[in-house]
């Protein structure tokens, strides 16, 4: 875990500061909060990617994410993004889990159960999915 008082933070491998209100690509949907499950306010505590290939991988589950938005047509909320190995162990994650790579994210989209989304996916896109109800 890491802290920061205004939402302000730094990212391995890179010199900018970012935002966490921020998206994490230009023209996308999600933010930096909710790839990196920042609390804001006064505990200002968030997962901190532990290297830049972990960025890299947000980076790119994040386009792929905000492709899957624009299919669906409908806001996805984030319920876990990036995990580093303390939080996927107390959360009872896999010991490989892909979430402390970056690279798996999960959610749910209102108004529709994980079966609705699986089929909607499966049925059109190119799109791996693996579904835990």
């Amino acid at each position: 875990m890491a802290f920061t008082s205004d939402g302000k933070f730094k990212l391995p491998g890179f010199t900018s500061t970012f935002d966490m209100r921020g998206k994490i690509e230009g023209r996308g949907y999600f933010t930096w909060a909710e790839a990196l499950h920042y609390e804001a306010g006064a505990s200002g505590y968030y997962r901190a990617p532990e290297s830049k290939e972990v960025v890299l991988n947000i980076l790119r589950q994040a386009r792929y994410m905000s492709k899957f938005r624009e299919f669906m047509g409908k806001p996805i909320i984030v319920t876990s993004w990036y995990r580093d190995a303390e939080t996927n162990r107390r959360v009872g994650g896999h010991p490989r889990s892909r979430h402390m790579q970056g690279m798996a994210t999960d959610f749910v989209i209102p108004g529709m159960t994980g079966y609705q989304v699986a089929r909607a996916a499966s049925d059109k896109l190119d799109f791996t999915m693996v579904l835990h109800i």
